[in-house]
């Protein structure tokens, strides 16, 4: 039997998107995951400039920011279009712009699933690798800044993908390089529910704010994370960069309570498992994280002899983070 070290960090692992195995040699191995993405991004962005003048290609999001997880679905592309040569699209309502985004790519990939405009996006999915991108329109505003459309809001607004890297970076290396893998273990969890809890990167930022320093241990990261995050969840989550809107913006009291109640049942199944630990039950420790974290945590250990908690899991509302809002 692993011990529980061993175990979180072979759950970890299998979350990880594998980089290119031929990256060290300066090649591609033309095969991974990491070529997948570099080729079809190369496609999408041979289609776009067929279309429309491009000054600058992007890939921003999770991706970007290593904290996506296994499988891979949607990447951030930032199509930013020069401003000169495409002034009619900067002055055209967020939902004209989608509308052109997405009648391009329908033109490109014609035997494809449909395109889908989304609030500030086009997704377009690719069936043979499972990989999709959200491709985002977008100007650049001065320094790092780009104004994106927002359908739902019908209006331009502000965000700084540079600046949100930046910010995943200083957290992780405050928290002991901890808070990514953490991020990742809790966003696998999240997905998980009958309907998501939250935003993925409503997530991310609140277990930045919950590490400030170095847990020690995963374990302890996961469960001080999860207590944090059932009181952070009740209030607004600004836009780390602090040009955009809140990255929670139009979740319900309903929805931040249900998240709350959540969000504090899995802490309480976390400390269990830590005390179990601690007193040397491994197995029994197992068994807690193993109903937390679900079948891809490998042991599935011991059933304490006082009863087991109840999976963590909530149905009813719909998720905050449905497919047409995706962003970031």
């Amino acid at each position: 039997m692993m011990s529980v070290s061993q175990a979180m960090q072979a759950y970890i692992s299998g979350l990880e998107i594998p980089s290119c195995p031929s990256d060290a040699n300066g090649d591609r191995c033309g095969k991974c995951t990491a070529c997948d993405v570099r080729r079809q991004r190369d496609a999408l962005r041979r289609h776009m400039e067929k279309k429309f003048a491009v000054a600058e290609f992007l890939i921003s999001g999770s991706f970007k920011r290593r904290t996506a997880i296994q499988p891979l679905n949607d990447i951030d592309l930032f199509v930013v279009f020069d401003s000169v040569t495409e002034k009619a699209l900067r002055g055209a309502a967020p939902r004209v712009v989608l509308k052109k985004v997405l009648d391009a790519l329908d033109d490109a990939y014609p035997t494809k699933e449909k395109p889908k405009a989304q609030s500030r996006s086009v997704n377009v999915e690719f069936k043979g690798t499972g990989l999709s991108f959200d491709v985002v329109p977008a100007f650049a505003d001065g320094g790092e800044r780009y104004v994106i459309p927002d359908r739902d809001a019908g209006a331009w607004i502000q965000t700084n993908p540079r600046r949100h890297n930046e910010h995943a970076t200083e957290a992780n290396e405050a928290s002991g390089k901890k808070a990514k893998p953490i991020v990742k273990a809790l966003k696998s969890w999240n997905s998980r529910q009958s309907s998501k809890l939250v935003r993925s990167f409503h997530l991310e930022l609140m277990v930045y704010e919950a590490l400030r320093t170095d847990p020690g241990s995963y374990p302890a990261g996961i469960a001080k994370a999860l207590r944090a995050m059932s009181t952070r969840v009740l209030t607004p989550m600004p836009e780390p960069a602090g040009v955009g809107p809140d990255v929670d913006a139009g979740m319900t009291s309903s929805e931040r309570d249900r998240a709350s109640k959540t969000f504090a049942a899995a802490a309480d199944i976390a400390a269990k498992a830590i005390t179990a630990a601690d007193c040397g039950k491994t197995g029994e420790a197992h068994h807690h994280w193993f109903t937390l974290l679900g079948s891809a945590y490998p042991e599935e250990g011991e059933a304490p002899k006082s009863g087991a908690p109840a999976v963590v899991g909530t149905a009813g509302s719909q998720s905050p983070d449905p497919q047409n809002r995706r962003f970031g």
